[in-house]
């Protein structure tokens, strides 16, 4: 087989709710009865299971127009696009079946969270075989970098981490601080094998002060302890509008430590002499050119997106998945 790698991204706007992690065997009805499934004589697929959780579906077809409907309205059920991702997936095997010969295997990322991988074969005859997977993309956990502070079990001791990748002046991360992350927080308190960790991805070219407050913020929680992280960052979010278009920003931010309660001394020295600058551009740097991340915020449990951040759900369903595969022999 060659090495060649074809790589297209595939990108719907609505949200969707994927029935990866659901009951497998009712998702396998449902694709079952799908006209384009049925319609395609040659399509073959089956149900990759944990504990009865639908993991990826997997299956073989030929290259004809009724499969490759077929592959894309099974990457519609395991993702929970539907239709949405149904004709862009058929459009895109349509398009270039006769490139995807050559190369003889694709990955194709969907949305981001999932990963259509294809592997593809032409006889003498010139009959097309498309073996194919729909699953949740992964990325290694050994390529998150540590942070500073955390929530929950210890990294040598936690079954699961949750890592979000955040932006202080992120009207979303705010939503995600406010009322997300306290939901977490009960997961945290019911499971003592689950670590909740933030990463900075400060987006400057958008948010001009989204790098001072990260500063301010890890300048504050080093002189105060690491509960004043979690406060001060929740207190950062709920006055963004103050602080958001400062020209300067030090002078506010020490101000608003010590409203709330904070000690101050060695702030101004950090926030001078940027001790946490290249801890920050590091993180970023990390979550854009190694793991693919291109917004915020963007959450993951271990090395798998949270395709639904801001729903607990989300959340406990993957979590829910995560430990079914882990427990399998």
């Amino acid at each position: 087989m060659k090495k060649t790698m074809l790589t297209m991204l595939l990108l719907v706007l609505s949200v969707a709710s994927a029935r990866i992690g659901l009951e497998a065997e009712a998702v396998e009805a449902e694709l079952a009865a799908d006209e384009a499934v049925v319609a395609a004589a040659t399509f073959g697929y089956e149900a990759v299971t944990y504990d009865g959780l639908l993991f990826a579906l997997q299956g073989s077809s030929d290259g004809s127009p009724e499969s490759l409907a077929a592959i894309g309205a099974a990457v519609g059920y395991a993702t929970g696009f539907g239709e949405q991702i149904q004709g862009p997936v058929e459009s895109f095997l349509t398009a270039n079946l006769a490139d995807l010969l050559v190369a003889e295997r694709a990955v194709v990322p969907v949305e981001g969270s999932y990963l259509l991988e294809l592997e593809l074969a032409e006889d003498e005859a010139g009959l097309v075989t498309i073996d194919w997977s729909i699953a949740l993309a992964e990325i290694d956990t050994g390529m998150f970098l540590p942070v500073n502070y955390a929530l929950g079990a210890d990294a040598a001791d936690a079954r699961l981490v949750i890592r979000e990748f955040g932006d202080l002046q992120c009207p979303h991360c705010r939503n995600f601080a406010l009322e997300v992350l306290p939901e977490i927080r009960e997961l945290l308190a019911e499971d003592d094998g689950l670590r909740f960790e933030f990463h900075h991805m400060p987006l400057v070219t958008i948010h001009a002060n989204a790098i001072p407050a990260a500063e301010a913020l890890e300048c504050v929680a080093g002189v105060n302890g690491e509960d004043s992280f979690w406060t001060f960052s929740d207190t950062i979010f709920e006055r963004m509008q103050a602080w958001a278009a400062l020209p300067e920003t030090a002078g506010y931010f020490i101000s608003l430590a010590s409203e709330v309660g904070l000690e101050t001394e060695g702030v101004a020295e950090c926030l001078e002499e940027r001790e946490y600058l290249d801890y920050i551009r590091a993180s970023y740097d990390n979550a854009v050119n190694f793991l693919g991340v291109t917004g915020t915020p963007t959450t993951f449990i271990d090395g798998i997106r949270v395709t639904r951040w801001n729903q607990a759900a989300g959340y406990e369903e993957l979590i829910r998945l995560l430990d079914a595969r882990s427990s399998q022999p």
